[in-house]
């Protein structure tokens, strides 16, 4: 087989330059590009040394202190009303 330049070759050469002059050519037709979405701020993550998060976590033991008991048990509101259950 000689090593030199064929008719294939050749062909195949002008083929792919063809194909290369098509892929670079602007195209005629372009979509504008999607707007941006929003981007929101990040949340700030809770530390346990921050002053919020013992505000935060004293509010929720008081909350729980008042629960429980036999003050808890009570239906009905004793500074709202006088009356007495059962008579």
């Amino acid at each position: 087989m000689p090593t030199g330049i064929t008719v294939m070759g050749l062909l195949a050469g002008a083929a792919g330059a063809t194909v290369l002059t098509q892929m670079m050519k602007p195209d005629a037709a372009v979509a504008p590009a999607p707007a941006t979405p929003a981007v929101t701020p990040p949340t700030a993550m809770p530390t346990p040394g921050d002053a919020t998060t013992k505000a935060l976590e004293r509010a929720s033991i008081a909350e729980q202190l008042r629960r429980r008991g036999r003050a808890s048990t009570i239906l009905t509101n004793q500074a709202a009303t006088t009356d007495k259950l059962g008579g």
